[in-house]
Formats: structure tokens, C-alpha cells, sequence
């Protein structure tokens, strides 16, 4: 079943910019992973008055889990160079439905998407 994420990323209470930081780590992953990373249909961001939103759409719970300890993970770790992880706050749901024309995603509702 296709998979999904809210997360709400708060300020860290050692202060550095929370997007200054995301927008970085963005900037690597899409120079180290061309932005592909099997199972992901949809990543999107953006500042919100408390933090940072962001919403993850999966092929499947496991291949997210397998990116955040493979992937983002350790690049985030990397950036903050021992600096303490921005608290986050997920809400993971199952998607019934998503179309994203411009990507060829096509996933009716109840189906897997791949």
C-alpha cells in the first residue's frame, strides 16, 4: 500500500535556520542521489510559521525507513556536524489516491502504486 508522512520540523533549541539547514540537504541529496531513490513518488517542503512541513509519499513504509537510515540520515548528521537533530513530528497515513501528471504517477485509490 502506498505510504505517506507529515512531518512538522520545530526549531532546534541550539539555534541555527531550519530552512538554511534543510535547503542544504536538499542541495547534496540531489547531487549525490539525483533525487532518485527507489519507492519515492512525491517529496515536498516548506517554512511554516512554527518550523518546517514536510510530506513524503512512499511506495511502502519500509523503503522510507531504509532511505532515512541510508540516506537522509547520515546526511543530516553530516551537515550539523555534531550539532543536535531539529525535534519532528510525524502523522504516517496510507494514501487512497494520487496523481501527479507531470511525473507520471498515476496511483487510483487502494492500489500499490509500482
Amino acid at each position: 500500500m502506498t505510504w505517506a508522512v507529515i512531518e512538522d520540523v520545530s526549531p532546534p533549541a541550539e539555534p541555527y535556520d531550519l530552512v538554511e539547514l534543510y535547503d542544504t540537504v536538499h542541495r547534496l541529496l540531489l547531487e549525490r542521489t539525483g533525487g532518485a531513490f527507489d519507492g519515492r513518488l512525491v517529496h515536498l517542503a516548506w517554512p511554516t510559521a512554527d518550523g518546517l512541513r514536510v510530506v513524503e509519499v512512499w511506495d511502502s513504509r519500509e523503503q522510507y525507513d531504509r532511505y532515512g537510515r541510508e540516506v537522509v540520515g547520515p546526511l543530516v548528521d553530516e551537515v550539523l556536524a555534531g550539532r543536535p537533530h531539529p525535534p519532528e513530528q510525524g502523522t504516517p497515513f496510507e494514501v487512497r489516491g494520487l496523481v501527479v501528471p507531470a511525473g507520471g504517477v498515476v496511483v487510483p485509490a487502494g492500489v500499490t502504486a509500482r
